[in-house]
């Protein structure tokens, strides 16, 4: 019979290579790759953008874009006092998708941020299923942490296909 394994049992970050997967603490290894002083730049997609500590800080980047989906809390005081703090990396610093209804609507379900160095080069792509909303750290999440400049760039290929698509917040 399976038994569950109590948490001090588990795995809760393994590394192999260039990636690294994890299950707990992940807004704290989010928080680690965005302030490490090589990532100068940051773009983010994510559905449901919310989450305080990882905004701040990208917030104090150089310049970043956030690529988030239209809800009824998007241009809330909170984030918009956020979001005009941001110094846009792309030609907007704020874009979105999904406003609308029916068969047309644009559904964006992805989730990662891209940093990128000095020389604007992506070097470090983090992805899974954590949301960047305030209530994630309580749901069973897991991103992987891919710090391969080749995986980086694809990330950012897609970032720029979905900015094509998005349209401008601020």
């Amino acid at each position: 019979i399976f038994k569950p394994m109590e948490k001090e049992q588990r795995m809760k970050k393994h590394s192999e290579g260039d990636v690294t997967i994890v299950f707990d603490d992940i807004e704290k290894n989010i928080l680690q790759k965005i302030v490490a002083p090589k990532c100068v730049y940051c773009l983010v997609l994510c559905p449901y953008f919310s989450n305080a500590k990882i905004m701040i800080e990208l917030c104090k980047k150089k310049a970043c874009t956030i690529i988030t989906i239209y809800d009824k809390n998007l241009k809330s005081k909170k984030r918009m006092d956020v979001f005009n703090k941001i110094k846009p990396f792309m030609a907007n610093r704020v874009m979105y998708l999904n406003k609308g209804r029916g068969k047309t609507r644009s559904i964006m379900h992805s989730k990662s941020i891209i940093c990128l160095d000095e020389n604007k080069i992506p070097y470090c792509a983090i992805n899974g299923s954590y949301n960047f909303s305030g209530g994630s750290s309580t749901n069973i999440e897991n991103i992987a942490i891919y710090e391969n400049m080749n995986i980086a760039n694809f990330f950012f290929q897609e970032f720029k296909r979905i900015y094509n698509i998005s349209k401008k917040l601020l």
